[in-house]
């Protein structure tokens, strides 16, 4: 029968819209299902498993606090870097980006040409031509890359000396104006506070939706959990466009911001 404890009434069997399984007593206070019913019900939910994915980022609290202050730290050694070896920085990266190309393409082209199988020996497993002609095709596409780029770049190192001028300006910007070192966090903070709201009242307007089934089943992508009619997925998507329209007119604001106080520095100094 019923089992009661301090004034809580606990059912031997809790009663699902639709079924009915077995459920145990946890500390007198509150039942649960039996753990193969529970297995049963709550395994194959999608909607349980995002629910616990999302709660994972309030018990990270820590680890997300340490990676941000390590990022601001890396960013303000980044930055010194940047302001002194500006050039340095920009030819080394096109460097990495051509070499990479050129020993990739010559990988493949060395493998499509002088590799005839994956082992050596009785197991040998040996290449098929097709697949053999594509990486060799892949490899001169690799290598015309790298060639092209190389070209990009001697061709245009005058162009490349005016950006890195440009980096180095920036960056003294940055390091003399503090203020746009907080501007991203700043920024974020305002989105935060305008998003959630909005996105809780997106999750409440999605509740008027009709539910399709008693209870959610294993196949939430070809039957979803809700329906709606016409009225109501317009109502949806205007409230969608509104949501973006509001987070552009912030991303704008916050380079506004970012340009005024540059307009500034610039001309004070």
């Amino acid at each position: 029968g019923n089992v009661t404890a301090h004034g809580t009434v606990l059912e031997r069997s809790c009663p699902w819209p639709g079924a009915v399984y077995p459920s145990v007593a946890i500390a007198g206070i509150a039942c649960a299902p039996a753990a193969a019913e529970f297995e049963q019900l709550v395994g194959p939910n999608a909607y349980f498993e995002h629910a616990l994915l999302v709660s994972e980022v309030q018990r990270a609290w820590p680890l997300l606090i340490i990676a941000g202050a390590a990022a601001l730290v890396l960013t303000l050694l980044y930055l010194c870097m940047l302001e002194t070896f500006a050039m340095c920085l920009m030819i080394s990266g096109f460097f990495v980006l051509i070499s990479g190309f050129a020993v990739g393409g010559g990988r493949l082209i060395y493998e499509a040409k002088f590799v005839e199988s994956i082992t050596s020996g009785a197991g040998a497993q040996y290449l098929n031509p097709s697949d053999l002609q594509i990486e060799f095709i892949a490899g001169v596409g690799c290598c015309f890359v790298s060639f092209v780029l190389l070209c990009v770049a001697c061709c245009q190192y005058g162009q490349l000396s005016a950006a890195a001028e440009s980096t180095k300006e920036a960056c003294k910007c940055i390091l003399e104006e503090p203020s746009l070192l907080l501007e991203p966090c700043i920024a974020l903070v305002f989105k935060v506070a305008a998003l959630g709201p909005l996105l809780l009242g997106f999750a409440w307007l999605l509740s008027c939706g009709r539910r399709t089934s008693e209870r959610p089943t294993a196949d939430e992508v070809t039957q979803p959990f809700l329906e709606f009619d016409r009225t109501e997925y317009a109502i949806l998507a205007y409230y969608v466009f509104m949501v973006v329209w509001i987070t552009e007119l912030l991303h704008a604001i916050s380079l506004f911001v970012v340009a005024y106080t540059v307009e500034l520095w610039y001309f004070q100094a």
